[in-house]
């Protein structure tokens, strides 16, 4: 792995390493028809040979943690999107204990950019 790659933003990262895995990415507006994902979506991802629902992507590139309240809104969006299978939420700094928690609960995946680059490097599917 090129060492420029490690050096991207993380939503270029996020959006390589998706399509090196075999996903189309899309913007959140060309897919779905709700008002909040433009805002909420970093982009929208499927398998290229599949005809199945997307997986949203959040992609937070902040100096904090993920808490809870990305959560709430990860899932308020999955609930109202029917277009939308999954969550995924990849963050630079990684999530507090209670969102991981919430998260788990609610079905919504939760990426660090470490097991983000780890997935590239392992070229594991995404379940």
């Amino acid at each position: 792995m090129s060492a420029d790659l490690l050096t991207k933003p993380l939503p270029e990262l996020v959006q390589y390493v998706f399509e090196a895995l075999g996903f189309i990415t899309h913007h959140p507006m060309r897919v779905l028809k709700h008002p909040l994902a433009d805002s909420r979506l970093s982009f929208v991802i499927r398998r290229i040979d599949s005809k199945s629902k997307y997986t949203g992507v959040i992609v937070r590139d902040w100096k904090r943690i993920v808490g809870v309240g990305q959560i709430h809104k990860a899932e308020e969006l999955l609930q109202s999107c029917p277009e939308l299978e999954k969550i995924l939420i990849v963050s630079s700094m990684g999530f507090s204990y209670s969102a991981t928690r919430l998260a788990d609960k609610a079905g919504i995946g939760l990426l660090s950019k470490g097991e983000l680059v780890s997935l590239l490097m392992k070229r594991v599917e995404i379940r």
